[in-house]
């Protein structure tokens, strides 16, 4: 059996609901959902265990779950006992994830591979970053960062391992693959992941555990799509909703007490937004845009804070000394009065960041956001600024 190539560069510990992760504001406790879906009872008791037993912060992460920060190691427990008699914090959730457009088909084959998977998905030795992606017909998820992404091709399911390669299969197949992809992993070594067996092997040892034949992925680049934008309104299985953000991926727990006030089902989606379903008459939905704005949530795109991201910086992580927060909210600012945006050191001159989105990050782990961003700050190390950097190329979310 191969083993991990020595020296595999790991980006830090990957919170979990079973495994929270200490930071330097408290405790990190990430609530997965299903299809980024969270009921009215559910966001009132995320918002209650914010309020009372962590510091009142619940971020929005660009896999479309919850994280609650500042909890206390005394209030870890009642927290995880309080969310899991509501039925959250199945590590399923987090192991096999699907698009928020997804329907009924992609649900059922989500039933399927969460049942074929079965004790996998609470095994410590599997990566808690293995994901498996069911992504919706239209594949406006495509670019979701998983180990392996299934869709509907009508007849068939493609299945997509990133640069091993894809198939058309049946859906027997395509869950049998998903199932050995998941013990080659596991089997691999501790925590190991796709990335890993290839640095040490190539995909060649990949190729021959899995029960179908994959074909060489492509090299051309996919399409670029659109993201949301905050106001969109949009076609979702149940019914017409509309997109809303959250200034910096982030709302305090009386924002989203407030949201779960509606008695709606949210959505949380993979751009760290939520779509929040809209009542409809016979003419037309009618967007709740007005009381959501009042809640200080941005439903306008025009809104200057809603192309900045950025992640929670000195505030609350251990990798970065730079304070973030502050750092968006002077970009903010900036844009709010029409001037560019300049880092304190910039490479090849003046850029013009007025348009597009901008992140702002701690360190160069970049966790706030997978997709396409106009200009990227990064802190230094030492805590006394930030650095205009080129954007890396990323896959778009959609």
């Amino acid at each position: 059996m191969p083993m991990l190539a020595v020296g595999h560069r790991r980006t830090g510990a990957c919170p979990t609901f079973d495994r929270p992760v200490q930071q330097r504001d408290g405790y990190l406790l990430r609530v997965p959902l299903v299809g980024g879906t969270v009921t009215p009872v559910q966001a009132n008791a995320i918002a209650e265990v914010a309020s009372t037993m962590g510091n009142g912060v619940v971020e929005l992460t660009n896999r479309g779950n919850l994280q609650l920060r500042g909890l206390r190691p005394e209030t870890l427990g009642p927290a995880q006992e309080r969310l899991r008699s509501l039925g959250l914090g199945d590590p399923r959730a987090a192991l096999v994830t699907i698009s928020p457009f997804a329907g009924p088909v992609e649900h059922a084959l989500r039933a399927r591979v969460v049942d074929a998977l079965g004790s996998i998905a609470g095994d410590a030795s599997l990566s808690p970053k293995f994901v498996v992606h069911i992504d919706d017909a239209r594949a406006a998820t495509s670019s979701r960062r998983a180990e392996v992404t299934l869709r509907s091709t009508g007849d068939t399911w493609r299945v997509e391992i990133p640069l091993v390669g894809w198939c058309d299969v049946a859906a027997d197949d395509a869950v049998s693959t998903v199932v050995a992809l998941a013990e080659a992993c596991r089997s691999f070594g501790h925590e190991a992941r796709v990335g890993d067996v290839l640095d040490a092997c190539g995909p060649g040892w990949l190729h021959a555990v899995l029960p179908v034949e994959l074909g060489p992925t492509s090299s051309a680049a996919a399409a670029t799509r659109t993201m949301p934008r905050p106001g969109d309104l949009l076609a979702l299985a149940g019914g017409p909703a509309v997109v809303v953000a959250a200034r910096f991926g982030r709302v305090d727990s009386e924002q989203l007490g407030s949201l779960a006030a509606l008695g709606l089902d949210l959505t949380v989606t993979p751009w760290r937004s939520f779509l929040v379903p809209c009542p409809s008459d016979v003419e037309a939905p009618r967007p709740p845009v007005d009381r959501l704005a009042r809640i200080g949530l941005i439903v306008d795109p025009a809104d200057p804070a809603a192309d900045v991201v950025t992640c929670i910086g000195a505030a609350g992580c251990w990798q970065t000394e730079a304070d973030t927060l502050v750092e968006a909210e002077r970009v903010v600012a900036l844009r709010a009065s029409g001037a560019a945006v300049a880092g304190p050191i910039k490479a090849g001159g003046e850029s013009d960041t007025s348009t597009g989105t901008i992140h702002v990050t701690g360190c160069d782990k970049r966790c706030a956001t997978r997709g396409p961003v106009a200009t990227t700050f990064i802190g230094r190390t030492d805590g006394s600024g930030f650095d205009e950097v080129a954007s890396r190329a990323r896959a778009t979310f959609t």
